[in-house]
């Protein structure tokens, strides 16, 4: 045989047309065969193991779980036995008509809560307003709502008439804008 010339494919070898036809049809066949062992596989399988299947147990035995004492709450006392501590306190509410700035009672800011039971010194501020003081006497358990009316403090006259020397308004400004001065 000679070589081929440059440049030039060789030839492929030359197979029998026989052999061809052959292979292409083992292909499918292949295929049915592999298809039909997985699905013979598959049902032997599912009958296998879809049988009963039954457990057989012995006798069972029950054994009591761990008992801890129940611990026993201890016997009251004499002082628990008298019940719930007396009340000391009341809720009170205090408020203002009109509107106050602030409520003391005893010296500190308050509005509405629990007072102890006696004497409280009250006083009720609003700017403009005389101040109002109240002695406030609490109950224990005895609820307090109180409003404090507060009355205007006179006041000067707004307009207070001039005396003395009359006030002459000042001169206007002239030449700004479009306003032209007097001569």
């Amino acid at each position: 045989m000679t070589p081929p010339p440059p440049g030039a494919m060789a030839a492929a070898p030359a197979y029998p047309q026989q052999e061809q036809r052959s292979s292409s049809k083992l292909v499918p066949i292949l295929i049915g065969v592999a298809a039909l062992v997985l699905v013979v596989g598959s049902v032997a399988a599912w009958f296998l193991l879809s049988g009963k299947e039954t457990v057989e147990t012995g006798p069972v035995a029950v054994v009591p779980a761990e008992t801890t004492p129940v611990e026993t709450p201890p016997e009251p006392t004499a002082e628990e036995d008298a019940g719930p501590p007396p009340v000391t306190d009341a809720d009170v509410a205090l408020s203002c008509k009109p509107a106050c700035d602030s409520i003391t009672v005893d010296g500190q800011e308050f509005a509405s809560g629990k007072l102890t039971a006696g004497t409280h010194q009250i006083v009720a501020t609003k700017a403009g307003y005389d101040a109002t003081n109240d002695t406030l006497e609490v109950v224990a358990g005895t609820p307090v709502t109180k409003e404090y009316a507060l009355t205007k403090t006179p006041s000067a006259p707004s307009n207070p008439k001039p005396t003395g020397t009359p006030t002459i308004p000042p001169k206007e400004k002239c030449g700004k804008f479009l306003k032209r001065c007097k001569d």
